[in-house]
């Protein structure tokens, strides 16, 4: 009898070990690092299918762990496809020597190389023009394939899907009718199990409205969706880098609400470069580890791009040399450098510290406003000039906080040597520096071109009085109760 027992439940383990090995439940008991086993992971190109290489590597896959899972939402349901195949492009066209040849083994094991491989693995959803067809990739460097050197999307666009060889591991035809929020947070889930890692990075790539668009409610809705699944698996874990490679990404009032979500947020200020984040040069900081290609930044070198801050602190790096010619191999985008900013986030600090200056720094301005008197006719003069400055469109939304706020405290201390600010007056002077701190604190990383003003982060300024009423019920709608409760009551007083 007892005997009987013992194997009826050996069985049931064994068959609970394989439905946990074979389902797409979020759950893994990966504990060892997938080194040993590097080679056997590899895609083989021109020697396998994609069904053969899932077949063969799945089981193998979901039992160890790398250091980095990069997942990507890619949109390209828009005029940006060819964009999407670029970028695909640049992720696995092999790395080369200068006579031409690919790097050999023992090189491409210290970092000669793009792709998945033993510190992470590249996965990406793929949205195809029509919003139907969803493809899943699992991204590898192909040896056969060598860089298309152009600075023109439309060339890629020609080209199509057919020149991206990396391995499809699902294909799917969806209802136009689903939610795509939905779709996205299910393919977090599926990823997670299928490649267990110590940190994920996730980024939304694609067109981005700023504010006000339904592709900032719909990451909001996608992330959400992403924490209830996995408290309902009962592993929550936060991203350890969020990052937007979008245009108008950059404001407060998203990057407070990202906290909840995330560690660290990376997002460009304004519009984006239309060559977008350097794939190529980042995934070869990661594979090299050790941050090859910045040895001279004392700021960077204690690390790694294999922690979560030093991810984030290259980020901006990175998206800097591709726009000064330095990033292998993509050429200067003279469309954008002029105005171009990038920041990274602490978004525990965004939360902790700036948030609450912020509020201390709009509550004191509504107090101050709200008293009347010459001063206060000064400062909505003053800060009505100042939300209305800015050097070109791609500040649209005023993402030059930072130095907005670095004039609007010399124009009052200048007042003040000419009429008394009075003691809320002074406390707001204060609040507004601390607010300064606090943001330049909470920023890990930051690239500007030179000669426009420090642009990181913005906060919604409307351009009119007709704009902020129009839009008061959604940002109401759109933002944390919290913010609004503090923001838009001085934003009114304002206007």
């Amino acid at each position: 009898m007892g005997r009987f027992l013992f194997r009826r439940l050996t069985s049931i383990w064994y068959l609970f070990f394989f439905l946990v090995l074979s389902s797409e439940v979020s759950v893994s008991f990966a504990s060892v690092s997938c080194n040993s086993i590097d080679d056997q992971l590899e895609f083989r190109f021109g020697q396998e299918t994609p069904v053969e290489y899932s077949i063969r590597t799945d089981q193998l896959r979901r039992a160890c762990e790398k250091p980095w899972l990069i997942l990507i939402d890619m949109d390209a349901d828009s005029d940006l496809f060819g964009n999407s195949v670029w970028d695909l492009h640049e992720m696995e066209a092999s790395l080369r020597t200068r006579a031409g040849k690919p790097f050999a083994e023992s090189e491409k094991k210290h970092g000669k190389k793009v792709g998945s491989g033993s510190n992470l693995d590249v996965v990406i959803q793929w949205r195809l023009p029509g919003g139907r067809r969803i493809r899943r990739l699992h991204v590898w460097e192909n040896p056969q394939v060598e860089y298309r050197a152009t600075d023109d999307a439309r060339k890629f666009e020609e080209l199509g899907e057919g020149i991206i060889t990396s391995p499809i591991i699902d294909d799917q035809i969806v209802s136009e009718a689903r939610d795509r929020s939905i779709e996205t947070a299910e393919f977090m889930q599926w990823a997670r199990a299928k490649y267990p890692s110590q940190h994920l990075m996730m980024v939304f790539w694609g067109h981005h409205e700023g504010l006000f668009g339904k592709r900032s409610s719909e990451i909001r809705d996608i992330l959400a969706r992403d924490r209830d699944n996995q408290h309902r698996n009962g592993n929550y874990k936060k991203i350890d880098v969020l990052a937007l490679d979008a245009c108008f990404a950059a404001k407060l009032e998203l990057t407070t609400e990202f906290a909840q979500f995330a560690h660290f947020y990376f997002a460009p200020s304004g519009t984006q470069s239309a060559l977008g984040l350097p794939y190529r040069r980042f995934l070869r900081e990661i594979h090299s580890g050790h941050l090859a290609g910045f040895a001279s930044s004392s700021e960077l070198i204690t690390d790694s791009p294999l922690s979560p801050l030093g991810l984030a602190k290259m980020l901006p790096r990175v998206m800097g040399a591709s726009l000064s010619g330095r990033a292998l191999p993509r050429r200067f985008d003279r469309s954008v450098s002029q105005y171009f900013a990038s920041s990274s986030w602490d978004l525990s600090l965004l939360e902790s510290e700036v948030l609450p200056a912020w509020r201390a720094w709009a509550s004191t301005l509504l107090e101050w406003l709200n008293q009347g008197g010459e001063e206060s006719r000064f400062v909505l003069r003053l800060a009505w000039d100042l939300a209305s400055q800015s050097p070109t469109q791609a500040y649209r939304g005023n993402d030059s906080l930072v130095s907005w706020l670095q004039r609007y405290v010399l124009e009052l201390r200048s007042l003040g040597q000419d009429i008394p600010l009075g003691e809320v007056g002074y406390q707001n002077l204060e609040e507004a520096e601390n607010l300064v701190l606090v943001l330049r604190r909470a920023r890990v990383s930051h690239f500007q071109a030179k000669g426009v003003p420090e642009a990181s982060v913005g906060m919604w300024l409307p351009a009119s009085r007709e704009e902020l009423e129009f839009r008061q019920d959604e940002y109401l709608r759109s933002f944390s109760a919290e913010i609004a409760k503090f923001w838009l009551p001085s934003l009114n007083r304002l206007y």
